[in-house]
């Protein structure tokens, strides 16, 4: 990015493994002000930043996050269609400060990417639905109690 550009980040006062990590041009604006990782999840709560990811997942930061794994951006996709909306419109702001994910793609790029992982989700799903019918005498009883 060059020597005159500092990065700004998300790393929280209680996080000093990766706070080692910093330097002049990277800086935590958590740290400088004591933020721990709890203040910050109650923060973005109060001004609804935090992502709906949390609610099934133990991390997924801001709902535009793009640190986020693709299985969280999945999810997020399928369960909060207006946000995806959203973060598609966003990426098409002029004059973005980043317009990548960390994998280093862009919105278009890795919703290709989730389409391979949803593919592979449900390929892997139909396998294990498979599988368990390869044992009948261990599904479960039908209502009314009889046998398939």
């Amino acid at each position: 990015m060059g020597e005159d550009v500092t990065e700004y980040i998300g790393i929280a006062a209680d996080e000093p493994k990766r706070l080692l990590r910093l330097n002049d041009r990277k800086i935590s604006l958590l740290a400088k002000y004591g933020y721990t990782e709890a203040m910050a999840k109650e923060l973005c709560v109060k001004h609804n930043l935090l992502s709906p990811i949390y609610r099934m997942d133990t991390r997924g930061g801001c709902w535009f996050c793009p640190n986020a794994k693709i299985s969280s951006l999945s999810r997020l996709r399928k369960l909060h269609p207006n946000l995806w909306q959203e973060l598609e419109e966003l990426s098409h702001t002029p004059n973005l400060c980043s317009t990548g994910f960390k994998y280093g793609l862009t919105l278009q790029e890795v919703a290709l990417k989730i389409d391979k992982f949803d593919k592979r989700q449900k390929e892997i799903m139909e396998i294990r639905e498979k599988q368990l019918t390869l044992f009948p005498e261990l599904d479960p009883p039908t209502p009314g109690g009889g046998a398939m």
